[in-house]
C-alpha cells in the first residue's frame, strides 16, 4: 500500500528535493497534498497538475485567490494557518513533511503529530520553540535535518546508553574570514555557501551557524539528552553528518555525500532502507576527512547554550529574533555583522517572568513581541538602512 503524503513547504528548496524524492518511488508514496505560503504559486500549480492533487493550503490570501482561480473547482484551496492545518490533520494523510519555513509551519505540525501521525519533520524552528510540546509525540517524528536524521539512525532505538551528541557543522563561507572582515561581507558573500544548496533563510543561518544553534536546541529537545552534552565540531568537508557517543566510550557516525534526498527518503521510508541511484560516496576519492573546533567569532553557539539554561519562552525569542534579524538582512537593511548582535540584543531587553511550559498562545505572543523588539531596536541602534 502506498504511503499518502503532505507536504506543507512545497516549492522550497527542501520541498523540492521532496518531490523529486517522491517521483523516483511512484509505487511506494503517493503526494496527496501539498502547501505553500504563496510566493511561487507557479510551482504549486505544475504540482497540481503533475500529481493530480485535489487539496491545497495557501498562507497568503491573495495567492491563495490566485490560485483558486487558475484551477477553479477542480481543487480545494484552503487559506491561512487554518488551511495549513486542516491539510496536516487530513485523514487521508499518513506522513506530513513539515518542510514550510519558521514559526508558521509550528501549529500544523503540533495538531498532525498530536493526530498520530508521522512527522517528517524538516521544520527545526518548530521544535526549537515549542519542543516541550511534542515530547509525548516523539516516537512519530522522523527529523530530515541532516546532522539529527544522522543521530536519529545512530541512535537507533538505544537512547537510554546515549551519552553524548556530536553536531557537525559546514563551518560555512565565513570559517576562514576573521571576524575583524565581517563589516564589509555583502548579502551576495553570504548567500555563496561553499557546499549545501539551500534557501535563503538557513543559508543565512549556515553562515553565522545560527543553524548549528537551532540544531543544538532541536536535539536537546529530540533526543532528551542534557544539552551540555551536545557538542559541535566544524566539519568543512560535510561527509559525516553527526556523531553520537555511548556510555561505554563507542562513537557511532552517519556518513553520506551532501544530498538531501538521503535524509528526505529515510524520513520516508522509515523503518524501511530503498534501493535507489543517488550518488554513491567514495571515502577513497575523498581522502582525508577534517575537524575544527567552533571559532568564538560564531557567537550563536555560546548563545543557544545561554536560551536553553533558561529555558520556558527564551527559545521562541531567539528563534523569532533571528528570523526577524535574518529578514532585515535579506531586505539589506542591516549588514551580516549585526544579525547575531541583534538577536543577543532582543535576548538581553527580556525582562518579564519567564514561563516554564509554554502553550501556543503565549509561544505566539512572545514570537510577535520579540520580532517587534528586533525592528525597534535595529531602528534604535542606528544600523538600520530602510
Amino acid at each position: 500500500m502506498k504511503k499518502k503524503i503532505c507536504l506543507l513547504g512545497s516549492t522550497g528548496s527542501i520541498g523540492l528535493q521532496t518531490i523529486d524524492v517522491i517521483s523516483k518511488f511512484p509505487d511506494k508514496l503517493e503526494l496527496v497534498s501539498v502547501a505553500s505560503y504563496g510566493k511561487n504559486i507557479h510551482i504549486v500549480l505544475d504540482q497540481i497538475k503533475r500529481f493530480n492533487i485535489k487539496k491545497v493550503a495557501i498562507f497568503n490570501e491573495q495567492e491563495a485567490l490566485n490560485l483558486k482561480k487558475m484551477v477553479g473547482n477542480d481543487v480545494k484551496v484552503l487559506v491561512g494557518q487554518d488551511g495549513l492545518v486542516e491539510l496536516a490533520l487530513d485523514d487521508e494523510v499518513d506522513i506530513v513533511v513539515s518542510a514550510i519555513v519558521g514559526f508558521v509551519g509550528l501549529l500544523p505540525t503540533y495538531e498532525a503529530a498530536k493526530k498520530l501521525k508521522r512527522i517528517a519533520l524538516v521544520n527545526k524552528e518548530s521544535m526549537v520553540v515549542g519542543g516541550h510540546l511534542f515530547r509525548p509525540y516523539l516516537n512519530n517524528i522522523v527529523p530530515v535535518d541532516s546532522e539529527h536524521s544522522a543521530i536519529f539512525q545512530c541512535i537507533d532505538g538505544k537512547r537510554e546508553y546515549l551519552k553524548e551528541i556530536i553536531l557537525t557543522a559546514s563551518g560555512g563561507p565565513f570559517f576562514n574570514i576573521p571576524y575583524e572582515k565581517w563589516e564589509n561581507l555583502t548579502l551576495q558573500d553570504a548567500l555563496n555557501h561553499p557546499v549545501w544548496k539551500m534557501g535563503a533563510k538557513i543559508t543565512i543561518d549556515s553562515a553565522t551557524l545560527m543553524n548549528k544553534a537551532l540544531e543544538i536546541i532541536e536535539a536537546y529537545f529530540l533526543f532528551n539528552i542534557d544539552y551540555q552534552n551536545i557538542k559541535v565540531l566544524i566539519h568543512p568537508n560535510s561527509i559525516v553528518h553527526s556523531f553520537v557517543v555511548f556510555r561505554d566510550g563507542s562513537y557511532l557516525a552517519q556518513l553520506g555525500l551532501p544530498d538531501m534526498r538521503l535524509p528526505i527518503l529515510y524520513s520516508l521510508s522509515y523503518p524501511e532502507r530503498w534501493e535507489n541511484n543517488f550518488e554513491r560516496l567514495d571515502l577513497a576519492k575523498i581522502g582525508n576527512l577534517s575537524f575544527y573546533e567552533v571559532p568564538s567569532k560564531f557567537r550563536a553557539v555560546s548563545l543557544a547554550y545561554s536560551v536553553l539554561s533558561k529555558g520556558g519562552v527564551y527559545p521562541v525569542i531567539f528563534n523569532a529574533a533571528n528570523e526577524q534579524a535574518v529578514n532585515l538582512f535579506l531586505e539589506q537593511k542591516i549588514r551580516f555583522i549585526d544579525i547575531v548582535r541583534l538577536v543577543e540584543e532582543v535576548l538581553s531587553i527580556f525582562s518579564d517572568d519567564n514561563i516554564e511550559n509554554p502553550n501556543i498562545e503565549e509561544l505566539k505572543y512572545y514570537d510577535n513581541w520579540a520580532r517587534n523588539a528586533a525592528i525597534n531596536l535595529a531602528v534604535k541602534s542606528k544600523i538600520f538602512y530602510g
